[in-house]
Order: structure tokens, then sequence, then C-alpha cells
């Protein structure tokens, strides 16, 4: 259940980062984008209280890890989804590899 509800909460965010950044275009909402991106991120909220509900039945409970788990996941749904990761030179993909791991060492040296 953790990684459905992963998936669940990092699909939703993603398509509400997706759609949001195509909600305003040239300062006039386009209210069907809007729409989606606001849907988006509530599917997002109820995946991630899910989320939480099973990390914590595995005494995982700081807000540290339960982000981590939501931001990795995320993270790799914008880049799918916006279809710009597969036009990035490698280095850039080897960066934003070593970020994310950084970022995990981070959250679980100073929150797990």
């Amino acid at each position: 259940m953790i990684v459905i509800s992963t998936l669940i909460t990092a699909w939703g965010d993603s398509r509400g980062f997706l759609y949001g950044s195509n909600a305003w275009n040239k300062g006039v909402l386009d209210l069907t984008n809007g729409i989606k991106s606001v849907l988006g991120f509530a599917i997002g909220a109820v995946g991630f209280v899910i989320m939480v509900k099973y990390l914590n039945e595995l005494k995982i409970k700081t807000p540290e890890l339960t982000t981590l788990f939501w931001f990795v996941a995320t993270i790799i749904f914008v880049a799918f989804g916006s279809r710009q990761l597969f036009s990035w030179p490698l280095i850039d993909k080897i960066v934003a590899f070593l970020v994310v791991i950084g970022l995990g060492f981070l959250s679980f040296r100073n929150g797990g």
C-alpha cells in the first residue's frame, strides 16, 4: 500500500505542477489547466495522507522522511511528464540524480 499510495500522491501532484505551469498564458487564466492543476493536487493530497498512514504503521513518522518519499516520486513523475528530461545533457542527469541522493541522505540523517 505504501508504493501504491506514493505513486498516487506523486502522480497527482506531478499533474498539479505540470498543468499549473500552463495555467497562465500571457496573464490570462486558462481555466481548463487551472482546474486540472487543482484536481491533481487534490488527488496528491489524498494519496499523501494515505501514504503517511502506512508509513506510520512501519514507525516512519518524521516529516522529513515522509516528504522524501513524496518528493522523489513526484520529481520523477514531473521529469518524465514534462518530457524535458530526455533532452538534458548527461551531466545534468547525473547532477539531478546526485541531488536526489543528497536530499535523501540529509533527510535520513537529520529526520530519520
